[in-house]
């Protein structure tokens, strides 16, 4: 039997990739599984019963997710996807008979951390099937995204004087965020305060409810730009490139493995981002990873799914 634990989707767009590209991979490959949305609830209704065996395959959607620690309790092999570089508790991942690593710098991360478990970690992204605008819309000169989380992590006070630079420069600059974080910023007197800002220098905010939505501004876009140096949403910087619109960031990280060397930008330097911004790259990311193909070739060798 194999078992795939998806993620918690409902207030998440990377959940809902995550769990939708690798549904739609055992699919096309016609792969036989149950998938399970709740697995404390699964292991509650079959208690006492014969849930699994040594040769059955689990797989977890995501390694940081309440489900990892639950997998203690089954019988099988257990594998699970890390979009992370956070610290892990040791008995969670040293449950796992396999663990996939988005990328070399994130694998890099985890046999630094847990060195002992270094032969299990396969660089393996989540397989990756783009969703496109529901139009086919033309790109808009000097139309600029930022599409990131508005707070203080991914650096909203650099986005917002950044955006001061840009729109002087005859840009037009949209911050693109899902429409549940408006509350969160809402009731954030500085989140709200510098939104306020960016909106009084000319900045729009657009909260959309439908990824269609999103997916049309991208697809519109003569360049998305990211900020933080920390953990990207990749799937966001894929679903970019797969619409046409090249991405800038930040030359550190997983970011230096995923983009080309002309998307990238000293941390922090104003100049160079703006340089880029207003002339982008054509050059997009590198989905070799992330490509169904890949991916399903990685999960026959490793965990032996056919």
């Amino acid at each position: 039997m194999f078992f795939f634990v998806s993620e918690s989707d409902s207030n998440c767009h990377r959940s809902r990739s995550v769990n939708r590209g690798i549904r739609m991979l055992l699919d096309a490959k016609g792969v036989q599984y149950t998938e399970i949305t709740q697995l404390s609830a699964y292991l509650e209704k079959h208690l006492g019963t014969h849930l699994s065996g040594p040769e059955d395959i689990w797989l977890l959607a995501d390694a940081h997710s309440h489900a990892a620690r639950q997998l203690t309790a089954v019988q099988g092999k257990k594998f699970a996807h890390v979009h992370t570089h956070a610290d892990f508790l040791h008995d969670v991942l040293s449950a796992l008979d396999g663990i996939f690593a988005e990328s070399h710098w994130t694998k890099a991360r985890l046999v630094h951390a847990y060195p002992m478990l270094s032969s299990r970690i396969t660089v393996c992204g989540v397989p990756f099937y783009p969703l496109l605008a529901d139009d086919n819309p033309l790109k808009h000169k000097n139309l600029i995204i930022f599409k990131q989380s508005f707070c203080h992590e991914n650096l909203a006070v650099l986005e917002v004087y950044l955006s001061d630079f840009l729109l002087s420069r005859g840009c037009r600059v949209i911050h693109l965020s899902p429409a549940q974080e408006e509350p969160s910023i809402h009731n954030a007197a500085e989140l709200f305060y510098l939104m306020r800002e960016g909106e009084k220098r000319g900045m729009e905010f657009v909260f959309y409810s439908r990824l269609e939505d999103c997916y049309r501004y991208l697809a519109q876009a003569q360049a998305m730009i990211i900020t933080p140096l920390g953990q990207p949403d990749i799937f966001t910087i894929l679903e970019a490139g797969a619409l046409g619109t090249p991405t800038l960031a930040p030359d550190c990280g997983t970011l230096s493995e995923l983009l080309p060397p002309q998307n990238l930008y000293p941390p922090y330097n104003l100049e160079s981002i703006i340089e880029k911004a207003c002339s982008p790259p054509a050059a997009q990311a590198c989905f070799e990873h992330f490509s169904p193909e890949f991916v399903y070739t990685t999960y026959q060798h490793i965990m032996g799914v056919s």
